[in-house]
Parts: structure tokens; sequence; C-alpha cells
């Protein structure tokens, strides 16, 4: 499996947007074949950290990978989310062992 750690920062933030955003990253799982984890956090403000989300997600392979890159659900839905607001964001991703 592999996980991806996305740091999600949205520049003023609306607060519906953000609901519409946190559970459209959420229901990655439900749409998506091969996304076996998708985890929303709030980010704490902690060392005036400007991040809104830590989104997780794990994935089967680097197989699902692909797959979620052109599904519909990424390129209409999770793209339209961000596009919609000023964002930054940093990904990382990494084995996972299931640990």
């Amino acid at each position: 499996m592999i996980r991806r750690v996305m740091l999600i920062t949205i520049e003023n933030p609306d607060p519906a947007h953000l609901d519409r955003m946190r559970r459209g990253l959420t229901e990655t799982t439900d749409h998506v074949d091969g996304v076996v984890k998708s985890v929303v956090h709030e980010a704490l403000p902690i060392n005036n950290s400007p991040c809104t989300f830590v989104w997780d997600t794990v994935f089967a392979d680097r197989a699902a990978i692909e797959t979620y890159r052109d599904h519909p659900y990424h390129t209409g839905v999770l793209v339209e989310l961000f596009t919609s607001a000023q964002f930054n964001v940093t990904t990382a991703f990494v084995d996972d062992d299931g640990a």
C-alpha cells in the first residue's frame, strides 16, 4: 500500500466551501476503486501553521494511484473543489506497511 499525505492551505476559506471539500475528500473511497482510506484532519494552528487540512489517503498500490489520477471523481469533483479556491498544497507519498 502507498500512503499519500497532503498538507492543504485554503486562503480566506469560506466555511461552506470547507464543508464541501471535507466531505468530497472523505468520500473518495466511495467513488474510486483502489483508494483504501481517505481521512481529512483539521490542521491545528500551532506555531503559525497556515494549513487548513491534512488529507491522509491510502492507495492499494501504484496502479490505484494511476486509476485515481484519471478517474472522473478526481478530475471533476476534487479538482473543482481545489480550483474554486486559492490554495497551496504539499504532497508526500510513502510506503505503508499497514501499521
